[in-house]
């Protein structure tokens, strides 16, 4: 097959399809937080609710009331974009599913993404246990979640461990789940079980700057924006290479929405 303009044209289309598809199932830390889809939209609109300060008072006749308050705020996110470039030959652009292993490479590009910059959200939350010249334990992982329960926020709660914290605590906590420290759940990263109600994720994109800063929190405190579809893309024959270029522009945003509702967990690097 001769590579040509309405080739690449159809080959684009597949190839938008395809990534769009198969970067949410390539992604460790995708269902670990809030996902909302902008659309064709370069904004997307995020809803923050607060923390209750306290318990309600019961009201007594003839008397001020003064009730609990719980902030509902709007938080706007502007997208932003991540290039990623696939160079394929054109022996390759003439093979069976072509695009499919193009937009392989490119949802591996956009899943490597989106992890990265929700793990570096875990830098900005105010409550911190741990620091970077101590190891994590299964104690000091629990008061993490103890931390969390304390802020008497509600939700689905979540851990993102960096592999290396997951080595120190791992048997202890799949010992506490009742799955018998299989290898299969232990050697494994994205989601690997719920213990004690907190849905573990492990991923190697958790920021190791001088530590690794993990993160506890209620599943609502962050947040990812992305567009539909995920990507624009563009073709360009490169002469020097004998292949084709395919450039893609991935259209992302993650963001904290409830401060409170987070834990960092700092770990001590492995070196």
């Amino acid at each position: 097959m001769s590579t040509t303009l309405a080739t690449l044209s159809g080959l684009q289309d597949k190839i938008i399809a395809d990534s769009t598809a198969l970067f949410r199932l390539r992604s460790d830390l995708f269902n670990a937080v809030y996902t909302q889809s902008a659309g064709s939209a370069s904004v997307v609109q995020f809803m923050s609710s607060g923390v209750p300060g306290a318990a309600t008072k019961q009201a007594v006749e003839n008397t001020d009331v003064t009730p609990t308050v719980v902030t509902i705020s709007d938080v706007p996110a502007q997208l932003e974009t991540y290039p990623i470039l696939v160079r394929s030959s054109k022996i390759s652009i003439a093979a069976p599913n072509a695009e499919l292993k193009i937009a392989e490479q490119l949802a591996g590009g956009i899943a490597r993404t989106v992890d990265t910059i929700i793990a570096q959200l875990f830098n900005g939350f105010s409550n911190a246990v741990g620091d970077n010249a101590t190891d994590v334990n299964i104690d000091s992982f629990f008061t993490a979640v103890a931390k969390l329960d304390e802020s008497g926020y509600v939700g689905d709660k979540v851990a993102v461990l960096h592999p290396m914290t997951w080595k120190k605590i791992g048997k202890d906590i799949l010992g506490l789940s009742g799955a018998g420290n299989k290898a299969n759940e232990y050697l494994t990263r994205g989601y690997i079980a719920n213990v004690g109600g907190v849905d573990i994720y492990v991923s190697p994109w958790v920021d190791a700057s001088g530590q690794y800063t993990n993160g506890v929190y209620f599943k609502e405190a962050l947040g990812l924006g992305y567009r539909e579809p995920v990507i624009d893309i563009e073709s360009m024959p490169n002469l020097e290479k004998v292949a084709v270029d395919f450039l893609a522009t991935a259209f992302l945003k993650a963001v904290e929405l409830t401060d409170a509702a987070g834990v960092k967990l700092i770990d001590k690097l492995v070196v």
